[in-house]
């Protein structure tokens, strides 16, 4: 696991803003839906005053921009009249399907319904990941991988290897 990569910097999703100001930029962005740029956004009525008048240090704009870029990306373009947009984001009827087999395989990571105990001291280890690569064709299992860890590219290239070269079950 040591030589799998990992993303450096802050976790995904992660805020620094204190409370407060993030629910100043929240409201703001309910009532301007349509706000574009994070620099008329930050100085334009509501968010600033708001900062101001609570003696607030106002948030360097590509904070603003990424809490403009949290909205929905279907919402945001419908509500600032992107159509072209929002028609890309909508979901299109049909059937995803393969002519032969093992033309599409799919990889679909789960946790397990199962608690992994110690033999000696019966303390829980945790819950387990499958792996599976199913078949789009056959829609049948072609391959899977059980581990304790998170699922990575690791897990997901072993489940696949399993799929391909494994051929005496």
């Amino acid at each position: 696991m040591s030589l799998v990569d990992r993303k450096r910097g802050r976790p995904q999703g992660h805020r620094v803003l204190d409370d407060q100001r993030e629910e100043i930029i929240r409201t703001t962005i309910k009532r301007h839906p349509d706000a574009k740029p994070a620099d008329s956004f930050a100085a334009g009525p509501g968010c600033a005053d708001e900062l101001h008048v609570g003696r607030l240090k106002p948030p360097h704009r590509r904070t603003i921009n990424a809490r403009l870029e949290d909205v929905d990306l279907q919402k945001r373009a419908i509500r600032r009249g992107e159509n072209e947009i929002a028609k890309q984001t909508q979901a299109v009827p049909g059937v995803f399907a393969a002519s032969r087999p093992l033309q599409v395989v799919q990889v679909d990571h789960t946790k397990a319904d199962i608690f992994v105990v110690d033999e000696e001291s019966r303390q829980p280890i945790g819950r387990p990941w499958l792996t599976l690569a199913m078949d789009v064709c056959s829609r049948m299992v072609t391959g899977f991988y059980l581990t304790m860890d998170a699922p990575s590219r690791l897990s997901t290239s072993l489940c696949l290897l399993h799929s391909v070269f494994d051929k005496s079950a």
